[in-house]
C-alpha cells in the first residue's frame, strides 16, 4: 500500500506523439487517474508589433508509479491540452522507512 492515497482524482487519457513526414500526430495510449495542479499563467511576448503576446500555464501532474507516462505526452484537462515536460520527479521510496510513495510527478504545460 502507498503512502500517499489522494482522496480526489481525475481520469486523464494520455496520448502519445508520433511524426509522420514532419506532422505530428498522437495516439491514445492509456488512461489513468491524476491530480493536477496548475499554477497561474505567465505571459509571454511574442516579438511585439501587432503580434499578440501569448501566455503559458505550467503546473503539475501526480500519478501513481508506474503509471505509462513519457516526455511529450499530452492530455486534455478542463478544455485544455497539456505537455508532459521531462521524466518522473519524486519517483523513489520513502528515505526513513522505505514506504512506496505510490506516487510520482510530472512537469507540465499548456500554451494560449
Amino acid at each position: 500500500m502507498s503512502v500517499i492515497n489522494p482522496a480526489f482524482t481525475v481520469a486523464i487519457t494520455l496520448q502519445r506523439p508520433t511524426e509522420n513526414f514532419g506532422e505530428e500526430t498522437f495516439t491514445d495510449v492509456t488512461s489513468v487517474q491524476a491530480v493536477v495542479s496548475l499554477s497561474p499563467p505567465a505571459h509571454k511576448s511574442t516579438g511585439g508589433g501587432s503580434e499578440p503576446s501569448r501566455f503559458f500555464v505550467y503546473g503539475t501532474v501526480f500519478v501513481p508509479r508506474g503509471s505509462d507516462v513519457q516526455s511529450n505526452d499530452r492530455f486534455r484537462y478542463k478544455g485544455h491540452d497539456f505537455r508532459v515536460l521531462g521524466w518522473a520527479q519524486h519517483d523513489q521510496d520513502h528515505p526513513f522507512t522505505g514506504e512506496d510513495f505510490g506516487w510520482v510527478s510530472y512537469l507540465i504545460e499548456a500554451a494560449g
